[in-house]
């Protein structure tokens, strides 16, 4: 399992705020506290940039619960090995799921459990 820590902003419902295109999914806007299962898509650099899609478990353990415009710090854990590849600090992503936002990578958290 690989994690990361990343700063998320929530979009309203079927909205897209990133710089990649409008979104195609119809998701709901709000975020409840626990640990959701959400894709995230993602880009690499080439030529052409190549994207990707990864199954994914967020987690925020903080009171209350996020809407539209509100940003939050997360734990993102992936099992596919090649999401290290994509995902690094500074990398922005795309949620898609029970709700939709964007956000970028702060930091891969290392465990004693490996991979991580």
């Amino acid at each position: 399992m690989f994690r990361f820590t990343a700063l998320v902003t929530l979009s309203s419902a079927g909205t897209d705020t990133s710089k990649h295109g409008t979104s195609r999914y119809d998701t709901g806007d709000h975020f409840a506290s626990g640990t959701h299962k959400l894709m995230v898509q993602v880009w690499r650099d080439g030529n052409p940039p190549h994207e990707r899609l990864f199954p994914a478990e967020l987690a925020w353990s903080q009171e209350g619960e996020l809407t539209p415009g509100d940003h939050a710090l997360m734990t993102i854990s992936i099992a596919d090995p090649e999401a290290r590849s994509y995902l690094r600090a500074g990398r922005t992503f795309r949620l898609w799921g029970a709700c939709a936002g964007n956000g970028v990578v702060c930091r891969q958290v290392f465990t004693s459990e490996l991979p991580s």
